[in-house]
């Protein structure tokens, strides 16, 4: 069953009130405590004394009437101040301010005359004296109490712009003042006023600027809040505390801070959520006070002892409460002893565990994994907290909360949700998390039990849970009730967790692209083979596909190639049918796999053929790579047409140059051309024109590397005369392939394209005389008529590819007349070669002549070395050393001329023809 959820409206027992003095006939009008002793004042103007005895235990304080003192004043005592230290109270008398001896309370020391009309007074101790402000109307004025009695003196008297009758306080130097309508700061070194807050105050309060002295703070309330002010009252905390109604008496009792509102007395924490956790019931409540030991309530005719209870205690009730943020900030708020820090921390961590936990089934199991993350707390504890999802081996190792909550069937889905999230974040780093709590490890000696429980163990206590039973075995192939590796368990349990939640993620589990990845990764994924196979495969699971991922993942060829062929056999729909699954693993081995790529293609190729040749024509990696030898030999034996697009492939994609495959591929070609030579339908005749496109593209666009005598014994004698002529053109023998495109195929115009693609590719030692073999073909043929017209029309359009003494020595007897434009073509041609040859001459002839000119100028020019020439760079003499010569003159060190086109004493730079000679 889920436990109940925090309460919005967090309420437990800080405070334990007693009724101590019940139905007292007179009015109480104000309260104070001193050390053994407690006094009220009434309406009546009499105070009360009583006796205050601690027991045994802090509820056994028993509270005994000592004395009244009935002419103490004649009008109500709306204040009193007890200064043990002087031996001195301090209270408001009949409109004044009285000091009676606090050990003799009948005994009046003092009446400051000053101080009549006294609204409220304010004491402070300043090292051996006290200080005195006394308010009244429009007046403030402060006494300093010398050991003997009060002085005061005219320089601390300030008027006031109107009387501070809601609150008054000191504040360092300063004292805080609240007027009807604002808050203000009084300097009493210079009597500067200094207005901080405007405000509406209600009349009906009762001062409303409270010092909290072992804060250093105050408390100004508006309205139902009270507010941290500093004393150059800034706020000094980002938060305020709010109450029910509008304080009466604010005090503080760490950590807590007690108000007197109208309906009773509420108690504010100052830590955690910074709000009311308690309210007491004390109705005719008005007036508190705090002796340090004792917190004292008092209003109407009743006082009541406010006793606290021990802060250990409240926070074990926090935790019963599942209200875990507020015990961990009670814990850490708590003034623990220097030798009790690490049980702090002890406490802390447990305290998380419990919210961990109690998250988990109430409705947030995302913030529980991110405590445990927080926490650094071993993934085999979290995974721990869910049922069945540990090895047996492992579930008696860890201890867990008596208090842990059992997961309902609408909590389970959400809290597998957040495991899975919380393990795919957690195994990137396991190394960096704690051991888990150990059964059986040391309890600690203090704190509730279900946080001692908590405790975590040492390494070396996980040390021995952790160890494989079996060391021949690999932790993904132990029985999986006895696997404790941590990234087994961690990566099985992601997977059973993602199989219900996150289909996406499951498979980036097992390919090994999950995010964040795993630092220094052996394998894709570690997951258990066995227990994953059964989350994956099961009654109500048939994720196939991951299966065969996770088989992949492992190295489990075998039995993935056995599951796809199965599947992809099979008639019943399903995401792994047909031949494509199992073309898509096949493609992804490599030449170690070879068997199995054989063995499952097979049935690929038999079913799909061109499908299945995906997996031998596919582009792979250097180290995927098959050894064509092989995939050839397989290939033939399930058909030996599948040997051609593999040898395609080999030939056109991997451009393998071995003049076997291209041997075997022009061959295959060739067979599969006679074999559909005797096509009669209309398919077989348009593959058979599309199989001779791909051999006369193959033959003809194919380097050097089959044999193309040997494909002429193979061909037909009277058939493929295309194919004949593009093998003729391979070995060189052009006017046999030219004697087959004009006199066997009676084709115009691939002797002219045959006759350009052999010039243009210059494949002969002279490329013009395959012309002269076309013009050969056409006046000489080997059988049939001469093709005079056909001749003349080559020679008119290509006179310049075709030598003229030997075109004529071809040609027949005809008339002049015939030959004309070739002849008069010839002749321009020739006529522009020796113009464009005399031109070059006279330009060769003048260039010499210029060099020669340059040359005997050069020669003319004389430098002059003497013994004491310096370098004009280095100043050193230029002696025999090695110098350079700039086009101005200049003569240098040769190691002093650093850019040989720029001189280095004028700066003029010079051609690349210029540049310093050397010498």
């Amino acid at each position: 069953m889920a436990s109940p959820s925090t309460p919005s409206k967090l309420s437990f027992n800080a405070f334990r009130p007693m009724s101590v003095v019940e139905r007292l006939p007179l009015q109480i009008t104000s309260i104070v405590t001193w050390a053994d002793k407690l006094a009220v004042g009434t309406k009546k103007g009499v105070v009360i004394a009583y006796s205050v005895t601690a027991g045994a235990t802090p509820d056994d304080v028993s509270i005994d009437f000592v004395e009244s003192h009935k002419s103490f004043a004649k009008k109500p005592i709306t204040q009193m101040y007890a200064a043990e230290s002087h031996d001195i109270m301090i209270s408001t008398c009949d409109n004044y301010v009285a000091v009676h001896r606090l050990s003799k309370l009948s005994v009046r020391l003092q009446t400051l005359d000053n101080s009549k009309g006294v609204d409220l007074f304010a004491v402070e101790k300043r090292g051996p004296s006290l200080a005195l402000a006394v308010a009244c109307k429009k007046t403030v004025m402060v006494y300093v109490h010398d050991g003997d009695k009060f002085s005061w003196s005219e320089k601390m008297h300030w008027p006031l712009p109107e009387a501070p009758r809601r609150g008054l306080a000191w504040a360092g130097d300063s004292l805080a003042l609240a007027f009807d309508t604002q808050y203000a700061l009084l300097d009493i070194a210079n009597g500067k006023l200094r207005r901080v807050w405007q405000s509406e105050i209600d009349k009906r309060t009762t001062p409303s600027i409270t010092l909290l002295p072992e804060l250093e703070r105050m408390l100004w309330s508006k309205e139902n809040s009270s507010y941290f002010i500093d004393a150059f009252g800034k706020p000094a905390e980002a938060y305020a505390l709010t109450w029910s109604d509008r304080p009466l008496q604010l005090r503080y009792r760490y950590p807590y801070v007690l108000a007197v509102v109208s309906n009773g007395v509420e108690v504010a924490s100052l830590f955690g959520s910074h709000k009311v956790v308690q309210t007491l019931p004390l109705r005719t409540a008005r007036f508190i006070t705090d002796t340090g030991r004792f917190v004292f309530v008092a209003g109407g005719h009743h006082i009541w002892r406010l006793s606290m209870v021990p802060l250990a205690d409240q926070m074990e009730e926090l935790i019963r409460l599942y209200a875990y943020d507020e015990a961990r900030a009670l814990c850490d708020a708590i003034q623990w002893p220097a030798d009790k820090l690490h049980k702090k921390e002890e406490k802390l961590r447990a305290i998380l565990m419990l919210q961990g936990c109690h998250l988990l089934v109430s409705g947030d199991p995302w913030k529980a994994m991110t405590i445990f993350e927080h926490m650094k707390i071993s993934p085999l504890w979290v995974i721990g907290l869910i049922p069945r999802l540990l090895p047996h081996k492992l579930q008696p190792l860890f201890r867990y909360p008596s208090r842990t909550p059992q997961l309902d069937a609408n909590t389970f889905r959400p809290a597998v949700q957040a495991l899975a999230e919380y393990l795919r974040q957690a195994r990137s780093r396991l190394h960096e998390y704690d051991p888990p709590p150990i059964a059986g490890a040391k309890e600690p000696e203090d704190g509730a039990a279900s946080a001692a429980a908590l405790s975590s163990a040492s390494a070396s206590q996980l040390a021995s849970p952790m160890a494989a039973t079996d060391t021949n075995l690999s932790p993904k192939r132990q029985p999986w009730h006895d696997c404790t590796d941590v990234s087994v368990v961690v990566d099985t349990v992601l997977l059973k967790a993602l199989v219900h939640t996150d289909p996406d993620k499951l498979t980036h589990l097992l390919d090994g692209s999950l995010t964040p990845p795993v630092p220094n990764a052996t394998a894709t994924n570690q997951c258990h083979i066995a227990e994953s196979t059964k989350a994956l495969v099961n009654k109500e699971q048939d994720k196939y596909l991951e299966l065969v991922l996770l088989y992949k993942s492992n190295d489990m060829h075998m039995e993935a190639l056995v599951l796809l062929s199965r599947l992809g056999q099979d008639q019943r729909p399903s995401p792994l049918q047909g031949p494509l699954p199992t073309i898509n693993y096949l493609r992804k081995l490599g030449r170690e796999h070879l068997e199995f790529i054989f063995r499952y293609s097979r049935w690929v190729l038999e079913q799909s053929p061109k499908s299945g040749m995906h997996i031998f024509t596919e582009p792979r990696t250097p180290e995927h790579s098959l050894p064509p030898h092989e995939v050839l030999q397989h290939l033939r034996s399930v058909h030996a047409a599948l040997t051609v697009p593999y040898l395609e492939f080999l030939v056109e994609h991997e451009k393998v140059k071995d003049p076997l495959f291209h041997d075997q591929l022009s061959a295959a070609y060739l067979d599969l051309v006679l074999q559909l030579m005797t096509a009669q339908s209309a398919e077989e005749r348009e593959e058979l024109a599309k199989t001779r496109r791909k051999l006369a593209r193959f033959l003809e666009a194919s380097p050097h590397y089959y044999n193309p005598q040997r494909m002429l014994s193979r061909l037909p004698a009277d058939q493929l005369l295309e194919e004949r002529a593009l093998l003729l053109s391979k070995i060189g023998q052009h006017r046999d392939a030219l004697e087959i495109y004009v006199h066997r195929l009676h084709n115009t115009q691939l002797p002219l394209k045959y006759c350009e693609r052999v010039f243009v590719a210059n494949e002969t030692e002279n490329a013009e005389s395959v012309y002269y073999s076309l013009l050969h073909v056409y006046l000489r043929p080997q059988s049939g008529e001469p093709l005079l017209a056909q001749a003349l029309g080559l020679l008119r359009e290509h006179y310049r590819r075709i030598d003229l003494p030997k075109a004529l020595a071809l040609l027949p007897d005809t008339s002049v007349r015939s030959v004309e434009h070739y002849l008069r073509s010839v002749l321009r041609e020739n006529a522009r070669r020796r113009r464009n040859n005399q031109v070059v001459r006279y330009l060769v002839k003048s260039e010499n002549l210029q060099v020669h000119h340059d040359l005997l100028r050069a020669r003319s020019q004389m430098v002059r070395i003497t013994e004491d020439k310096p370098c004009p760079v280095c100043n050193k003499r230029l002696g025999k050393s090695v110098f350079a010569r700039y086009p101005n003159g200049v003569v240098v060190h040769y190691h002093c001329a650093r850019d040989k086109r720029v001189c280095p004493i004028t700066g003029q730079q010079f051609s690349r023809e210029e540049d310093a000679g050397t010498s």
